[in-house]
């Protein structure tokens, strides 16, 4: 039976939710760094946050790292020759980093409030501003920013700019998720708190140290990538006969050979606790943190050395001694 939520079991009490939970993993720390991929509710994580700290007695000072962003002219001209000029449709890798997106001179500006107790720098690349603090990181995956898109609830890296859905996800797709892709890789080894940020009035979190060694507990076992299925015009017959239910909800899916599952810019991680309540038969989903694509080359890189790879259509089968288990994936 194809299962549309697959995930992978971290082990108990290793993910947390709410923003009590949240707060609870960082406000020992009297400095902290919320930085994160494109398509957060930053807005929404403040006052969630702040109220916490209000009902605890914790003064807070916030800075936005937004502050501190080039001028809207300069950003276009950064940006634009990566966009293919009018085509709808092509363009080119972006070549740069997230930092130059930034003014050096105003990161150094951006400094802690040393009246506060807590003080909190957030917004995509708030790590450039170099404090010395606990690093939280909230990721959204790729499905859950193109709805947001789509709704005009996000735009791209320069959020002041509002353009319709299709420039927004080309200049996504060609130079922010290249960028922010490139900073959360960096990043990696040093977050503290990892934020699944898909649902903002109930974020889901687990210490860095956890998801890091999950990371590599699933480098040595199989695993798939979470699926996530799009109207469109063409393909997705052979899952819909199998999966009734996709096509009362999407009718046709724009999915080649079957769903975006390990597409190469769309990847999906879903860590699970699988957790058992008082008087409950069966286990129940504690919480889950759905990771992008930064996380999952760092899956990929291990997985290479330790999963004979065996190639056959559009299908690559990874192998172990005792399971097989076939990911559908684009473009192989």
């Amino acid at each position: 039976m194809y299962d549309l939520y697959p995930s992978f079991d971290v082990g108990a009490g290793k993910i947390v939710t709410g923003f009590e939970a949240l707060a609870d993993l960082f406000t020992h720390s009297t400095r902290v760094v919320l930085d994160g991929y494109g398509g957060v509710f930053w807005d929404e994580l403040r006052t969630g946050l702040e109220a916490v700290f209000q009902a605890r007695g914790i003064r807070s000072a916030w800075v936005d790292v937004d502050d501190a962003l080039l001028p809207a002219d300069q950003l276009e001209a950064l940006v634009a020759p990566f966009l293919g000029g009018d085509d709808p449709i092509f363009g080119t890798r972006f070549t740069g980093a997230l930092a130059d997106f930034f003014d050096p001179a105003k990161l150094e500006m951006l400094q802690p409030d040393s009246s506060a107790e807590i003080s909190l720098i957030c917004g995509c690349g708030a790590a450039l501003a170099g404090w010395a603090g606990t690093l939280v990181y909230l990721d959204v995956p790729k499905n859950e920013i193109q709805f947001r898109t789509r709704a005009g609830r996000v735009g791209n890296l320069d959020s002041s700019t509002v353009r319709d859905a299709k420039t927004t996800y080309k200049r996504m797709y060609f130079v922010d998720w290249i960028a922010l892709n490139q900073h959360k890789a960096q990043l990696l080894e040093r977050i503290d708190v990892i934020v699944d940020a898909q649902r903002p009035s109930d974020p889901v979190a687990m210490r860095g140290a956890d998801l890091r060694s999950a990371l590599g507990m699933m480098t040595r076992n199989v695993f798939r990538a979470r699926p996530w299925f799009e109207p469109g015009p063409w393909g997705g017959q052979w899952i819909k006969q199998r999966v009734a239910v996709l096509e009362y909800f999407l009718g046709n899916l724009r999915i080649a050979g079957g769903n975006l599952e390990l597409d190469r810019d769309e990847p999906r991680l879903a860590l699970d606790v699988l957790d058992q309540a008082e008087g409950d038969d069966v286990p129940r989903k504690t919480g889950v943190a759905d990771l992008a694509e930064g996380f999952a080359d760092e899956i990929r890189t291990h997985e290479r050395r330790t999963l004979k790879r065996i190639r056959k259509g559009r299908n690559v089968y990874l192998q172990t001694p005792a399971h097989t288990v076939s990911l559908i994936v684009t473009g192989v």
